[in-house]
């Protein structure tokens, strides 16, 4: 065998077995990246997480529902309430995400009280009976404006007991047959407008 043909064929075994194509969809599709959730899940998520902004400033806060990857619960709806600063940030609107995406889902808003919103979503679908949280679901999107310098929290309503142990009337989520399921981390969004 003649020195070229063994050197060709020595490279061609390295890089056929080297470089081995990789499904990234997955690593694409999820918005969240690699989630940690210090109290398990499944868990109600803003992403990002912290938001650096100005005054005058719109910026958008997305909030998602997240459940590990090789879970099967099928969720069949929330409620969420988020307190924030009205001196610092303006809710200016509130849109649904991809839970209620069917046309048979239903999506409700609440924002009478100044420095709450309160959103409740349910998905109602013949065929597959529920939403798989497994997939990161977008559960609303919050539109503010920066109306003031100063810190604040998008925060998620709930009561610690202890470190991971929380309690909440305003943060639920029910599967198809409205049963509760625990919510067990919850992930805030943090404002630093200056």
């Amino acid at each position: 065998m003649s020195r070229l043909t063994y050197i060709l064929l020595l490279i061609f075994l390295y890089l056929g077995c080297g470089f081995q194509e990789k499904d990234i969809s997955d690593d694409l599709d999820n918005p969240l990246g690699d989630v940690n959730t210090d109290c398990g899940l499944p868990a109600f998520i803003f992403k990002p997480s912290i938001h650096y902004l100005v005054p005058d400033e719109e910026f958008t806060a997305p909030l998602f529902l997240s459940d590990s990857l090789e879970s099967e619960t099928l969720f069949g709806g929330f409620k969420t309430t988020i307190y924030f600063d009205p001196v610092i940030v303006d809710l200016r609107d509130v849109r649904k995400g991809q839970f209620n995406d069917s046309d048979n889902s239903m999506f409700f808003v609440d924002t009478s009280e100044a420095g709450r919103v309160e959103v409740v979503g349910v998905f109602i679908d013949d065929i597959n009976l529920g939403a798989l949280g497994s997939n990161n679901v977008k559960l609303a999107e919050f539109d503010f404006k920066v109306v003031g310098a100063g810190n604040d929290t998008l925060r998620l309503s709930r009561t610690f007991a202890d470190e991971c142990l929380t309690y909440s009337n305003e943060c639920e989520l029910v599967d198809p047959d409205d049963n509760l399921i625990e919510i067990k981390s919850y992930t805030d969004a943090i404002i630093r407008a200056n």
